[in-house]
């Protein structure tokens, strides 16, 4: 009986530090202007990164993914990002309001034989 034993390890010839891919990632995201890149942080671990931070918009956080996810070396992400939005409720509400006033101040009403109607100007 023979036994072999092979141990073949095979290194390519582009495959890269995890702090090269780190490096490409904090440029990728700073160039990107949709990306507040001072508010990620990168994390890269046997060529997996991981997005960490706080944005205001979930478009940023879904940007800033697909920025690294296909830069060379990378073999995965994680996107840990948190969206804090910056707006409170109480905004949005006034903000609904003061629409609908604008709205509201742009309408006659007009009182004829028919029932009334109101028009838009």
């Amino acid at each position: 009986m023979t036994a072999i034993a092979n141990e073949i390890e095979v290194k390519l010839t582009d495959e890269r530090t995890d702090a090269d891919i780190a490096e490409s990632a904090r440029m990728a995201l700073k160039l990107d202007s949709r990306v507040p890149a001072e508010s990620v942080k990168v994390v890269v671990s046997n060529g997996w990164v991981t997005l960490e931070g706080k944005v205001p918009y979930y478009y940023q956080k879904s940007t800033a993914e697909s920025d690294v996810r296909y830069l060379a070396g990378v073999k995965g992400v994680t996107n840990a990002i948190v969206v804090e939005s910056t707006v409170s409720p109480t905004d949005i509400k006034a903000r609904i309001e003061d629409a609908l006033k604008r709205i509201a101040s742009s309408m006659r009403i007009e009182s004829r034989s028919r029932p009334e109607t109101a028009r838009s100007f």
